[in-house]
């Protein structure tokens, strides 16, 4: 089995857990960040091309390669900030390379090596705030979903800046919903900085494909077949090739509108035999058409047992021409 606990330098990775602790104090990334790290150091010494980076991190999305630089960006930068060394080395036009000195630990010495986690450091006033309140928030978010599961369905946003902690709070969550109530299922997707257009729904087709993936997630392909062919022809990776050719002619009279209905329709059907938590990271980078999933699902008057968690930067979102700041509102 693969290690799943890496230890570089100063740094302790904990692939499992989704942890990266230096000298013990842990340092927040963002989901595909630290995915792009686990990738990275998993590889250490060999060279990772740019596609197979994609490919890992974007299975079921076709992005830019510039979401890709700006994931790199966002590392070294951290990794540098903490220690003062470099990682990662760029290897032009090909990809990158993992420079550092790898250890795996296996789990006899990472429990003899563990160290203690400190809380995270208060880098701003806002921060400090935060993690006082940090238990009031899971209290707000686990009566979300108590009301979720007796079919009223819920949206909240979770706004701060960068590091404020907001990924880690969503993590904390999910992983006591998990001890309480196993059965539920639960989809994350991420909005990336897109030039141009940009691709719509990115954040939910990635929630959706993670709900098919799951244990007994046939019966959500299933419902993405019936309603929702549109969604189903653009997740490559849970599809075979002669499906896909099959799925063409669903594409036939294709409007804004109607993927919408499919694809909001299929959520709401799912919902209705289970709970489904859906959790979109960095709104404040969405594309418009995302806004108009989430606005058409908080409108829904059927019962949903059906909880979305949408994080975002006030100060991004206000830089946008259609902010998701008025959607919360």
């Amino acid at each position: 089995m693969p290690a799943q606990i890496y230890q570089f330098d100063s740094f302790r990775l904990d692939v499992g857990e989704r942890q990266l602790t230096c000298n013990g104090q842990a340092i927040p990334l963002r989901a595909k960040v630290f995915d792009t790290l686990c990738l990275l150091v998993s590889q250490a010494g060999r060279l990772v091309r740019k596609d197979e980076l994609m490919k890992t991190l974007w299975p079921d999305s076709v992005v830019e390669e510039n979401n890709l630089e700006h994931n790199l960006c966002v590392l070294r930068k951290s990794l540098q900030e903490n220690s003062g060394c470099v990682f990662i080395q760029t290897v032009p036009r090909q990809g990158y390379r993992f420079v550092a000195e790898v250890r795996a630990l296996d789990n006899a010495n990472a429990n003899a090596n563990a160290v203690a986690v400190a809380p995270l450091k208060a880098h701003s006033s806002e921060q400090a705030i935060f993690v006082a309140e940090r238990e009031s928030q899971l209290k707000v978010l686990q009566q979300a979903v108590k009301k979720a599961q007796t079919g009223t369905r819920q949206m909240i946003f979770l706004t701060g800046e960068a590091g404020i902690g907001k990924t880690t709070l969503v993590r904390r969550f999910l992983a006591d919903l998990q001890e309480i109530n196993p059965s539920a299922w639960t989809g994350q997707g991420e909005c990336l900085e897109q030039h141009g257009a940009g691709e719509a729904y990115m954040p939910v087709l990635e929630a959706f494909a993670q709900l098919c993936r799951r244990p007994q997630g046939a019966a959500g392909l299933e419902v993405l077949r019936r309603q929702a062919p549109t969604w189903l022809f653009q997740m490559n990776s849970l599809i075979a090739p002669e499906e896909r050719t099959s799925l063409q002619q669903s594409l036939i009279g294709l409007t804004p509108e109607r993927m919408l209905r499919e694809g909001a329709g299929a959520l709401e059907t799912m919902a209705a035999e289970r709970l489904i938590i859906l959790v979109l990271e960095d709104l404040h980078w969405s594309d418009a058409p995302t806004l108009d999933f989430l606005l058409r699902l908080a409108r829904g008057q059927q019962p949903a047992r059906l909880l979305v968690i949408g994080t975002y930067r006030p100060a991004e979102a206000k830089k946008q021409a259609r902010p998701v700041s008025h959607l919360a509102q």
